[in-house]
């Protein structure tokens, strides 16, 4: 029986090699190689792929891959498309379809999916313009981090669309290190980190730098409502979320694939002027990845959004005070498989490669605050004594500072 891990390596390594073996120019961002059905490299416009997953009875899993979807300039690969759609052929045994980061020119895919078996699934023409998608029997999923300018080896998976089958769960290999950013600005918007895991090595990490939440996923948006009453609880839907492109990502979709479950910590931070807080805590428990979608256009970052089902949640809020610390909590938490709420609270396993999270600006102790006028009031006293005014208030002053040290 051959090695996954060698597999996996070999199949990296010539998948990068064939994704620019001849190819042609085409615009910065998105290359696409349906060689040998299309003779040439198609100049795609934008690209569009996702995965979702149906939780079926006793736990089972069931996924479905969406069409590759892509948008192009007519050319002379549309008449190919075309026969490919009319007559039900498959268009090319082996097809790559390769996004490039915009900062990093003339680097490989940082990632790259390799249909097989592609037969044009639906095609719209306009003037100048052809909307494509596409089926194929199975694919195989790259992410190269170094594509990026980041340490690590590629990540590989494959997923068989006929039999449902994906290779095994990935293990993560995040380094620990201490932030070199503040988790927010002073007076600037409120920012979302994510962190799954299940408490051991099987994490999926981000690529957050911000101090306190070092290797978190960083989200554009998070969302999750709630709809119509049932007795006295809310009926929540999913947490949905929108992210920029990063080493999380094929993680998450191999989660998704594999129908792995883990615990999911959400925060919201500001900071209000004493420093960034925590405002907002999500914890989701029993999480399951049941969508994902990547869109990229031209030669910008791919974007992603995703959904997450849980069994259960707690919501964490705490109050705002005018000089910008923490004030009181309020927690609500709630089991949706008895639609009951929960008496206390869900545990968040501490992970070593992500940071605690959880930021709350230190309020002063009473006596530090004595201890501070006190010292205001000394370094007064010396101003009025540098510039000739009455030292009448040296013995008062005095008193206030020993009372002080001996509270």
């Amino acid at each position: 029986m051959r090695s996954p891990t060698i597999h996996r390596t070999v199949l990296a390594f010539l998948f990068l090699v064939l994704t620019h073996a001849g190819a042609e120019a085409t615009p910065a961002g998105i290359e696409i190689d349906l060689r040998p059905g299309i003779p040439n490299a198609v100049p795609a416009a934008s690209l569009a792929w996702g995965a979702k997953a149906s939780l079926l009875a006793h736990g089972e899993t069931r996924v479905t891959l969406e069409p590759i979807r892509w948008t192009q300039s007519i050319d002379t690969s549309v008449p190919r498309y075309w026969d490919s759609l009319v007559e039900g052929t498959v268009l090319t045994p082996r097809g790559s379809l390769s996004l490039l980061d915009p900062d990093h020119a003339g680097s490989n895919p940082y990632f790259s999916l390799a249909p097989a078996n592609v037969a044009i699934a639906k095609l719209d023409q306009s003037a100048d313009t052809a909307s494509v998608a596409a089926h194929y029997s199975s694919i195989d999923i790259v992410y190269d981090p170094a594509a990026r300018g980041l340490s690590g080896t590629p990540v590989v998976q494959s997923f068989d669309v006929t039999t449902g089958r994906s290779d095994d769960l990935l293990r993560s290999s995040a380094e620990t290190f201490s932030g070199t950013r503040a988790a927010a600005d002073p007076g600037g918007t409120t920012r979302i980190y994510m962190r799954l895991d299940r408490g051991d090595e099987y994490y999926v990490s981000g690529e957050s730098v911000a101090a306190g939440y070092e290797n978190w996923i960083e989200l554009d948006s998070a969302d999750m409502a709630l709809g119509p009453l049932s007795g006295t609880l809310g009926e929540v839907e999913n947490l949905r979320w929108t992210q920029q492109f990063d080493g999380s990502v094929p993680f998450m979709l191999n989660r998704l694939l594999t129908g792995e479950r883990a615990r999911g910590v959400v925060e919201f931070v500001k900071d209000a002027g004493a420093g960034p807080l925590t405002f907002m805590q999500l914890i989701l428990d029993e999480t399951h990845i049941v969508a994902l979608a990547i869109e990229a256009a031209g030669s910008e970052l791919a974007t992603v959004s995703g959904t997450l089902e849980f069994l259960r949640y707690q919501r964490t809020t705490w109050a705002i005070n005018e000089d910008g610390t923490r004030g009181a909590a309020f927690s609500v938490g709630v089991d949706l498989s008895t639609s009951k709420l929960i008496d206390k609270n869900l545990p968040i396993t501490d992970v070593a490669v992500f940071g605690h999270g959880n930021l709350a600006p230190a309020v002063p102790e009473p006596a530090s605050w004595m201890l501070l006028c006190a010292g205001l009031a000394a370094l007064l006293l010396a101003a009025r004594h540098r510039i000739g005014m009455p030292r009448t208030a040296s013995a008062s002053t005095r008193r206030t500072l020993a009372e002080s040290l001996r509270d």
